[in-house]
């Protein structure tokens, strides 16, 4: 019994000791997988996520999958040497509305590798309506537009000109012409009865 317990415990200790010999063996490891990405139906979006290098600068390429359907890639993304880079996918295309579930997987082009089975992660989306996405939107606004122009054409149209702005020497002048009009017809007004009674007076001479 004693052997069998010997036995076990030296198995336990094999399996625990294979997984980090495996794992450091490998120089590459996907980290902040992008779970906070924000998609929208006008602007698309992008994932993001680090990828740990252990070793020398590298390549990889990004491949993104809706089910079986490829939406996006990133090839031959450079990988900093001896630390962390940041990966980001542009999927500025995505901009159909929905919830998803994509799987982004990651090759390496070099030497480098990742740990077996661990290349690849899944992020899920969701890609929101945009007003702006949608054609109805424009035409509303230009319609808007449209209708704001003509009424202040109107509007421009109804309202009388204003005079410019006059010294006070012009608006004195303008106010004697005005003054000089007025006494003008009054006068012309005042002189056609006199002659008109004159002629009748003359008329009436001659008759007598």
């Amino acid at each position: 019994m004693r052997y069998v317990k010997t036995a076990i415990a030296v198995a336990l200790l094999l399996v625990v000791l294979a997984v980090p010999m495996s794992e450091s063996d490998a120089d590459l490891t996907i980290t902040d997988t992008g779970s906070d990405a924000k998609f929208d139906t006008f602007n698309g979006g992008s994932l993001s996520f680090v990828v740990n290098n252990t070793a020398d600068a590298c390549t990889i390429d990004v491949t993104v999958k809706n089910g079986s359907k490829v939406v996006a890639t990133a090839d031959d993304y450079p990988i900093a040497a001896e630390g962390k880079t940041t990966v980001t996918v542009n999927m500025k295309d995505f901009t159909t509305a929905g919830t998803y579930d994509l799987v982004v997987t990651c090759e390496s082009d070099s030497g480098n590798t990742f740990p077996d089975g661990r290349n690849y992660f899944n992020v899920h989306v969701v890609v929101e309506k945009n007003v702006l996405s949608n054609w109805t939107t424009y035409v509303v606004i230009i319609v808007a537009v449209i209708a704001i122009a003509i009424i202040v054409f109107i509007k421009m149209r109804e309202t009388p000109k204003k005079k410019p702005d006059m010294t006070f020497e012009q608006l004195e002048e303008e106010r004697k012409a005005k003054m000089a009009s007025k006494a003008e017809k009054k006068a012309t007004k005042n002189v056609a009865p006199s002659t008109e009674r004159k002629k009748y007076l003359a008329s009436k001479n001659k008759k007598e």
